[in-house]
C-alpha cells in the first residue's frame, strides 16, 4: 500500500460559496413550536435535543432573532470559546446584531443579545465587575453541562429568566440528573430521519468484537484492539480524521506512530495557543494534515465538515461523549464527495454505547437513564444483543446472522480469564444489511407519521395537513411507506376526529 508522504497536497476542492442565509429546516421550525408551547404555558426552563450536525445553533440564532422582535434581552452562553465563535456566526446569517463577553475579545457588551463565554461571565461575577443588565431569556449551548456550578451561579442571578438548552445529547455523564434544572425536553427528529433526508452522513463502524464482549461483561483487560496505523490506511486512508485519545501521553504516542508511517498527523491539547490549535484545524480542514489526535478537546465545538472518520482510542465511559464525538464525523460535505463516515472503534466502545446512528430515546425522566430504558425496551421486545462469531456483525432478534449468515451463538455467559483474543485483533465492520436498513427507514417513517397526527389533533387541523407535513418532511406520502391512512372522503374531517385520544404521549408508545 502506498504511503502518503507528508508533503503530499492533496486536491482541496473548495465548499460551495451559495448561502441561503437564515433559513430554518421543517424539523428545526416544528421542535421550536414545541417549546414555545411549554413556555406559553408557563414553564420556563426546557430543552432542544437536535443531533450533532442538525443545525443547533440556527435555533439559537431564531430564537435571539424573534426575542429582540419582541424588546426582550438575550444571552447565549457557551462554555468555549469555539462554540461562542460558532454562535457569531448563526447570529450573522440571521443578521441579529450582538455584543461578546469572551475575555481580551469582549466587545459591545452593551447590546440586549450577547454572546458570552461562561467562565468569563463568572470571572466578572466573582471580581464583583458591572454585570449586563438583566435577561429575559438565556440560552445554554451544550446544556447536558447546566446542572454544574458555574451554570447554575450565573443562572442564579437571572432567576425570572427563560432559560432554554441546546444540545445533541440531553443527559449528564456524570450521573447528576437535568430534570433537577429542566421542566421539559423537546427532541427535534430521529438521528435515523436526519441521516435519510441527507442532513447527516451514515456512518460505518468497525469495531473488535472480543473486546467489546469482554468490554460487555465487565471483563475487559486491554485498553487497545488492533494497530490503529494499518486500520486507518485499510478502511480512511485521504479521510480528515481525529483521533481521541485517553490521555496526552497515548495522543503523542500514537501521532509519532503515524508520523514513521509517512502519515501527516498532529496532536493538541488545552496547553496548545490558540492561534496554533486554529492553524491546525485549517490543515486538518485542507487534508495537509490527515489525522489530528488530542484527548477532550475535541468532543465538541469542531465543525469541520471535511473530517470524515474517527479512531476512537479511549474507553468513552459516557453514552454522552461517544455520540458527542462521533458527530464530529457526520456533517455532509459534497464538494469533496462525502458519503459516509468511517468510525475505527478499537476500544470496543460501540459494544457499550452503540452505533452513532442509532436511534436514542432522551428522557428528563429521573427514574432512568438511556442504559436501562434500552435494556427495559429490550426485555420487552424479547430482544437480546448478539455478536456474531464469525464475522463481528452485532444483531438481535435473528437466529442466523444478517450479515454472513453463521448460526446465532447460544446465548451464554462466558468469562474471559485473559484479554489475549484482543491483541493484534483485525478490527471487523459492524453494519446493517439491506433488509435491516429497509426495516429501519420504515420505522422512522412510522413515527414520523404518528407524531405528526399527534400534533394535528393537538391543533385541531385536519387531516390534509397531516399528509402534507408528512410531505414536506419526509418527500414521500404516508400511502407509499405501507402506511394504512382513512379513506380519501374524509380528509377534509379533523384529525382529532378521525384519531380520538390520540396525543403526543401515545404517538411515543407511552400508553
Amino acid at each position: 500500500m502506498k504511503q502518503r508522504s507528508l508533503f503530499d497536497e492533496p486536491v482541496v476542492v473548495q465548499p460551495p460559496t451559495t448561502d441561503e442565509g437564515g433559513k430554518l429546516r421543517p424539523y428545526q421550525i416544528d421542535v421550536l413550536e414545541r417549546g414555545r408551547a411549554h413556555i406559553g404555558r408557563g414553564r420556563k426552563r426546557g430543552i432542544i435535543q437536535i443531533d450533532t450536525g442538525g443545525g443547533k445553533s440556527f435555533v439559537a440564532a431564531e430564537v435571539a432573532r424573534c426575542a429582540l422582535l419582541k424588546g426582550s434581552r438575550i444571552l447565549i452562553l457557551a462554555d468555549r470559546i469555539k462554540l461562542v465563535k460558532q454562535l457569531g456566526k448563526a447570529l450573522r446569517k440571521f443578521e441579529v446584531p450582538f455584543g461578546v463577553i469572551m475575555a481580551d475579545n469582549t466587545s459591545q457588551p452593551w447590546l440586549d443579545c450577547i454572546t458570552a463565554s461562561r467562565d468569563t461571565l463568572h470571572a466578572w461575577k466573582k471580581r464583583e465587575l458591572a454585570m449586563p443588565d438583566p435577561f429575559q431569556i438565556i440560552i445554554i449551548d451544550e446544556c447536558h453541562k447546566a446542572p454544574g456550578y458555574v451554570y447554575q451561579e450565573l443562572l442564579s442571578l437571572w432567576p425570572q429568566a427563560v432559560v432554554i438548552g441546546m444540545t445533541a445529547t440531553p443527559a449528564r455523564g456524570d450521573g447528576k440528573r437535568l430534570d433537577g434544572t429542566f421542566q421539559w425536553l423537546e427532541c427535534a427528529v430521529p438521528i435515523s430521519q436526519l441521516i435519510s433526508e441527507g442532513w447527516l452522513v451514515p456512518s460505518e463502524v468497525y469495531w473488535p468484537k472480543e473486546l467489546a464482549k469482554q468490554r460487555k461483561i465487565g471483563k475487559a483487560k486491554r485498553e487497545v484492539a488492533g494497530d490503529p496505523v494499518s486500520h486507518w490506511q485499510r478502511h480512511a486512508e485521504g479521510m480528515a480524521t481525529i483521533g481521541f485519545c485517553a490521555t496526552i501521553n497515548q495522543s503523542i504516542k500514537f501521532r509519532d506512530e503515524f508520523l514513521r508511517a509517512g502519515i501527516a498527523a498532529e496532536h493538541v491539547d488545552a496547553g496548545t495557543p490558540d492561534a496554533e490549535r486554529e492553524r491546525a484545524y485549517d490543515r486538518l480542514q485542507s487534508r495537509r494534515t490527515m489525522v489530528l489526535f488530542s484527548v477532550g478537546l475535541l468532543i465538541e465545538g469542531i465543525d469541520i465538515a471535511e473530517v470524515s472518520a474517527a479512531i476512537m482510542l479511549k474507553k468513552f465511559g459516557s453514552i454522552v461523549e461517544w455520540r458527542q464525538a462521533c458527530g464530529r464525523t457526520k456533517r455532509p460535505a459534497p464538494w469533496i464527495g462525502k458519503k459516509v463516515s468511517i468510525i475505527l472503534d478499537h476500544t470496543g466502545a460501540s459494544g457499550v454505547h452503540g452505533s452513532p446512528d442509532e436511534d436514542i430515546e432522551w428522557s428528563l425522566d429521573p427514574n432512568s437513564t438511556v442504559g436501562s430504558r434500552r435494556k427495559a425496551k429490550e426485555k420487552k421486545d424479547g430482544i437480546n444483543n448478539i455478536v456474531c462469531r464469525e464475522c463481528g456483525g452485532l444483531f438481535a432478534g435473528r437466529a442466523t446472522c444478517p450479515f454472513c449468515g453463521a448460526e446465532a451463538p447460544k446465548m451464554k455467559r462466558q468469562s474471559m480469564d485473559r484479554d489475549q483474543d484482543a491483541r493484534d485483533e483485525i478490527l471487523s465492520r459492524r453494519d446493517m444489511d439491506d433488509e435491516s436498513k429497509a426495516w429501519a427507514m420504515k420505522e422512522t417513517y412510522h413515527n414520523t407519521y404518528k407524531r405528526i397526527v399527534a400534533i394535528a389533533c393537538h391543533r385541531n387541523l385536519t387531516f390534509k395537513a397531516v399528509l402534507a407535513l408528512f410531505r414536506k418532511q419526509t418527500g414521500t406520502w404516508p400511502s407509499d411507506c405501507g402506511i394504512e391512512c382513512p379513506p380519501q372522503e374524509r380528509w377534509g374531517e379533523k384529525a382529532a376526529i378521525l384519531f380520538p385520544g390520540y396525543t403526543m404521549k401515545k404517538a411515543k408508545g407511552k400508553t
